[in-house]
């Protein structure tokens, strides 16, 4: 499943995708500069981007607080120069939720931590259609 979802680091809203066909966590490294988040070195590696593009890591920033929806948590980041995305939150941030309820008609998904029930729904639909900045942003207004 694919989300585009607002969301929250400190003072700034960010939009991120949840998107389970990601192994790991992202965040666009100019966007963590300017939030100062500290930055562990990390042997690199490489990663494939949708376009196919290999993009090389070399930074990871650890304990990010994210709050999505309601949903606080400490997630781990490594850093990527992202277009037109501040985050993406992939495998490694999904399999720490354990059971989740994906509903394909609403584009969202619902998932149990502690006592609590959460609903997590897109802010914009994505069918195959590339979506500009602007879009995405009167999507999060």
């Amino acid at each position: 499943m694919t989300l585009i979802v607002a969301g929250r680091i400190g003072y700034r809203r960010v939009l991120v995708l949840i998107d389970s066909g990601s192994t790991h966590n992202f965040i666009d490294q100019r966007l963590a500069r300017h939030l100062g988040l500290s930055i562990t070195l990390i042997d690199k590696f490489w990663v494939t981007v949708a376009n196919g593009e290999k993009l090389c890591c070399r930074e990871k920033h650890e304990r990010v607080k994210l709050l999505i929806q309601g949903l606080d948590m400490a997630v781990t980041f490594f850093s990527l120069p992202l277009n037109r995305l501040d985050a993406v939150l992939g495998i490694q941030w999904l399999e720490k939720l354990c059971s989740v309820t994906c509903d394909w008609g609403t584009l969202s998904m619902t998932l149990t931590r502690g006592d609590k029930v959460y609903e997590i729904v897109a802010q914009c639909k994505l069918r195959g259609h590339a979506i500009s900045n602007t879009m995405l942003g009167r999507q999060m207004s």
